[in-house]
């Protein structure tokens, strides 16, 4: 391995030149001279890796994976996959239908319910789902540093990082589409540093159906095929990219046009977050340097949550190395690109959509792009140099080092919950004081939701209805009018359960001669941040 970080490593502005040489001798391949039996080796350290963590992980068992890992999301996705597999539509509950979700996470959902019945197999299924991604994220991950350095090492580094960084590891096990959207945005970026301007017009296809299937898993993965479609002019050549940009257009344009029938081309949930961080904001009286702390803890999680500083100073570190690559290649290069999607990413969530209790989530693309960006600066600038890789070396070492004890500790310890986790357990008590046929609302309602429908909870037929919007757009609507209460008179809501602050959302936008209103407080939550029940009574 040293040998090969000694004599391999090269610039990301060196790319151009390979692929001249690709092109003119045959002694390079379309892996820069990277041997494919090297090529796999990378990927399948960097996959077994991940799995190996998500594994040890998933042996504690559903009430620890709920605690540590599962937002409230995960639970809205499940329940949009059952309800589709049992021929309800795209919806929570069965009879509202929604465009507030990411359509392929839903997809692979599917095949876990001819599979499985219970209830918590079926979300230990979605976690596997989502960790296969994981891993499939360190592999590529590792692949494409290996083939930029053309050498072992720094790929092998990579793939170690992303595979172990707790921020990383922790959305590989929420279930959700974070990790599928990140395998497939790493997918297309291989796919560009393989191919020059002789590229097939197939293989520009292949490009854009992956490029297409990278948006139905996450809308925001705009932002990296945005510069890396910049980049793809250089190496594709303007046809080639062109058609790239038709076929990932035709495999979006059915969910566009679903989602037009909600009001936008977009899924709706965008919209109802942003009315939830006006809430925020108006109530707390949130400004940009609020939002900055959450910010920094979600950067910070690159390698340690006890370490949070060092986080910040790698990630923004790397993007701003990544830049100065560029800058010197006069280009847009695999570096470039990297650098202007990680900041994009920190640009749109940051000023436009500031939701920051979704931060470690929404800016997992960041981590990820900088893990790449630091093996590969690293990588340059010890190049040829042996002293500086023997430290360079030294470092990785102490530092993946440092990220595996995160996990030995965390692994030993019996629950170290998060306030924003664990809704299972917090909605249940809410399900067994309720009512059979009640009719709950609730600003977060996944959880609800998934259990109402569940087992033992399900012959009471407690219908759960989605109060923020997120995925129903007449509550949304009504929050904008300030109706909500004149909606809960619309739907029959008997009960409403969620956090406090919620709670005071409702009172809010109820409107000022409610049909219907928060009512008197029947149970309350045992624990410091869990689901108190009210009753909804008629308005005054």
């Amino acid at each position: 391995m040293l040998d090969a970080v000694l004599n391999g490593p090269r610039l990301c502005l060196e790319n151009s030149t390979i692929a001249r040489q690709t092109e003119e001798n045959p002694v390079f391949t379309g892996d820069f001279g990277m041997k494919p039996a090297q090529i796999v080796f990378v990927g399948a350290f960097g996959a077994l890796l991940s799995l190996a963590l998500s594994i040890a992980y998933l042996r504690l068992g559903f009430a620890q994976i709920d605690g540590r890992f599962l937002p409230d999301d995960t639970y809205y996705t499940l329940s949009i996959a059952r309800n589709l597999f049992e021929g309800r539509g795209l919806s929570t509950d069965g009879i509202i239908q929604t465009s507030g979700l990411q359509p392929l996470i839903v997809l692979f959902e599917l095949p876990l319910f001819l599979l499985f019945s219970d209830p918590k197999a079926l979300v230990l299924g979605a976690v596997s789902v989502s960790a296969i991604f994981g891993a499939l994220s360190a592999a590529l991950a590792g692949m494409l540093v290996a083939r930029e350095s053309r050498a072992l090492g720094p790929g092998l580094v990579t793939a170690a990082c992303v595979a172990l960084s707790p921020g990383l590891s922790g959305n590989a096990l929420n279930g959700l589409e974070t990790s599928l959207a990140a395998a497939l945005m790493l997918w297309v970026l291989w796919l560009v540093q393989g191919t020059d301007g002789r590229g097939s017009f197939m293989r520009a296809a292949v490009i854009g159906g992956v490029a297409g299937a990278a948006l139905l898993a996450r809308i925001d993965s705009v932002l990296l095929l945005l510069p890396a479609g910049l980049w793809g002019l250089s190496r594709l050549g303007v046809l080639r990219t062109a058609l790239v940009a038709l076929v990932a257009a035709v495999v979006v344009l059915p969910w566009v046009l679903y989602c037009l029938r909600f009001g936008a081309p977009v899924p709706e949930s965008g919209a109802a977050v942003r009315q939830i961080v006006a809430f925020h904001a108006d109530i707390e009286n949130l400004g940009l340097r609020d939002v900055l702390p959450p910010l920094g803890l979600a950067l910070g999680a690159l390698l340690s949550h006890g370490a949070m500083l060092i986080g910040i100073l790698l990630v923004l570190g790397s993007l701003l190395m990544g830049l100065v690559q560029m800058w010197r290649a006069r280009k847009i290069t695999l570096c470039g690109v990297l650098a202007l999607s990680g900041l994009l990413y920190i640009g749109f969530y940051l000023l436009y959509l500031p939701a920051f209790w979704f931060f470690d989530r929404y800016l997992n693309p960041v981590l990820l792009f900088a893990a790449i960006l630091l093996v590969l600066g690293f990588a340059a600038q010890v190049r040829g140099k042996p002293p500086r890789a023997v430290a360079a070396l030294a470092l990785a070492a102490v530092l993946l080092t440092a990220t595996a004890l995160t996990h030995l500790r965390a692994l030993s310890d019996p629950m170290p919950l998060r306030a924003d986790r664990g809704y299972s357990r917090q909605v249940q008590p809410v399900l067994q004081a309720l009512p059979a046929q009640a009719v709950l609302v609730a600003m977060q309602s996944g959880a609800l939701g998934w259990w109402a429908g569940s087992a033992p909870y399900a012959q009471k037929q407690i219908r759960v209805v989605n109060l923020d919007g997120v995925v129903n757009h007449a509550a949304k609507e009504a929050i904008g009018a300030d109706r909500l209460g004149d909606y809960l008179a619309q739907i029959g809501a008997s009960h409403f359960a969620d956090w406090d602050f919620n709670a005071l959302m409702l009172e809010t936008y109820q409107g000022p001669a409610p049909k219907a209103q928060l009512g008197d407080k029947v149970h309350s939550g045992r624990l410091g941040h869990s689901f108190d029940l009210y009753q909804i009574v008629p308005g005054g």
